[in-house]
């Protein structure tokens, strides 16, 4: 009876421990969340162009168009963030027609990456948002948000 009780106490101390350190990640990925959000659209693209011309090796004129797109689409995802948050509950109608503004802009946005980047820069910037969708579907696995309502 003494060891089932030991055993009991042990594993409450365990979990009490992990999921404090679950918390403090939390904390912390919150944090970070903020520090972006307060970022400036211009921020954000001189941050995504920076990173994409060191990833893929871009030249002068290939910097200047994915400035201008980054940019653009640094814009429109403030905007987008803006309007969330100004609306508390979106009807399904609205969900759905903001759904599919944001799929028209993520065709129009790849199509101009692919005219601006070669073939094999392309292929690079394709994997690059595979590994990122993948994080981010993991993520919210982990969570338990994947295929809930939020």
């Amino acid at each position: 009876m003494k060891r089932l009780a030991i055993v009991l106490i042990l594993l409450t101390c365990a979990t009490s421990f992990a999921q404090k350190h679950h918390d403090e990640k939390r904390e912390y990925r919150k944090e970070m969340r903020k520090d972006r959000l307060d970022l400036s659209p211009e921020q954000v693209a001189e941050l995504t162009w920076k990173k994409l011309t060191l990833v893929l090796d871009l030249n002068e004129g290939q910097q200047k168009d994915v400035r201008q797109i980054s940019l653009k689409q640094a814009k429109l995802r403030k905007e987008a963030h803006q309007k969330r948050k100004n609306e508390k509950k979106l009807s399904e109608e609205d969900r759905f027609k903001a759904r599919i503004a944001r799929l028209d802009n993520k065709i129009v946005h790849k199509k101009q990456m692919k005219s601006i980047l070669n073939e094999d820069q392309y292929k690079k910037w394709e994997k690059i948002n595979i590994q990122k969708k993948r994080g981010k579907r993991e993520c919210q696995r982990k969570r338990g948000l994947h295929g809930e309502k939020r």
